[in-house]
């Protein structure tokens, strides 16, 4: 067993989840108004304060570290740039899911059903484009093998 393998056992992930959830800050300073794309990718590109941010760069590096211990092509620099974007989705989509099944709980105001709209639609973004990617990685891996 390795590494991730420990990480990914033990349910590292879910924990960090569940405690930031138990905390009330899963939804912290989080609003209709962030829910868009682009805000999301600026949160995720640096630190934010707000609730989703925080979350986010606490599970990247997990999930990161997944991607890489079930990889044995993170040398070639297509698959490792794919690898990378997926992993990025893929987060985004898990704490943007924990949020709307777990949010309300920690929140003394319910969420509005525009901001359930918007996240649901994030998440199904989030969800359409890891598997866009996921597709052009076995693209790109069929590719290199046949190359060899």
């Amino acid at each position: 067993m390795g590494f991730d393998d420990s990480l990914a056992i033990n349910d590292v992930e879910e924990k960090v989840l569940g405690v930031l959830t138990d905390a009330g800050s899963l939804c912290y300073y989080v609003d209709t108004e962030m829910m868009t794309k682009e805000r999301l990718e600026r949160d995720e590109e640096q630190v934010a304060y707000n609730g989703y941010s925080l979350t986010y760069h606490m599970i990247h590096p997990l999930m990161t570290v997944f991607r890489i211990g079930s990889s044995p092509w993170e040398g070639n620099d297509e698959l490792a740039e794919l690898g990378k974007q997926f992993t990025r989705l893929r987060t985004r989509e898990m704490v943007l899911t924990h949020m709307l099944d777990h949010g309300r709980k920690t929140m003394d105001d319910p969420f509005s059903d525009a901001f359930v709209k918007s996240l649901r639609e994030q998440i199904a973004l989030a969800a359409a484009l890891a598997e866009e990617v996921r597709s052009a990685t076995a693209a790109a891996f069929t590719r290199i093998l046949l190359a060899a």
